[in-house]
């Protein structure tokens, strides 16, 4: 189910105001689309060490429907052609360690419904950590993960 609207309020000046080991979301934000995200993150070797590349999965309603997709960016692309990138402010570990961190991000660029979002949320992160390890140089290995994803807008 999708809570995206077009008339939605942005305050492109508002910042997050978190520090860096918390990724709640300002007061003044409201829930716009919650969608899980399920597929990999993928990396590459580089110098002998996995670097990240970036996200490669299908974000999902509810119900379990495709509604769109997040990858590099990072970016989420829903199916009616919105869409949003952002850029991480906050960050802190999963309560699973073999899982990648939850994060919060300030939206820098989007459009259509998608445009009106200011912050995204990850959390619920389950694997898609880095191999440990050295690697053989250009190799690339795609690590399932699994988390969920907020969609929220600045109230005026």
């Amino acid at each position: 189910m999708l809570f995206v609207g077009a008339a939605l309020c942005f305050a492109p000046g508002a910042s997050a105001q978190t520090s860096g080991d918390s990724v709640d979301v300002p007061g003044h934000s409201s829930l716009v689309l919650r969608a899980k995200g399920v597929g990999a993150q993928v990396y590459s070797c580089l110098a002998g060490k996995w670097t990240l590349q970036g996200p490669d999965a299908n974000l999902l309603n509810p119900t379990g429907e495709v509604i769109g997709r997040h990858f590099t960016g990072p970016t989420w692309k829903l199916n009616d052609g919105s869409w949003v990138k952002g850029k991480a402010v906050a960050k802190q570990d999963s309560p699973e360690a073999e899982s990648v961190p939850w994060l919060l991000l300030e939206s820098v660029s989007g459009e259509g419904s998608l445009a009106a979002v200011h912050y995204i949320q990850r959390t619920e992160t389950h694997g898609g950590n880095a191999p440990s390890g050295s690697c053989r140089e250009n190799a690339e290995v795609r690590v399932p993960y699994s988390a969920t994803y907020s969609f929220y807008v600045v109230n005026p």
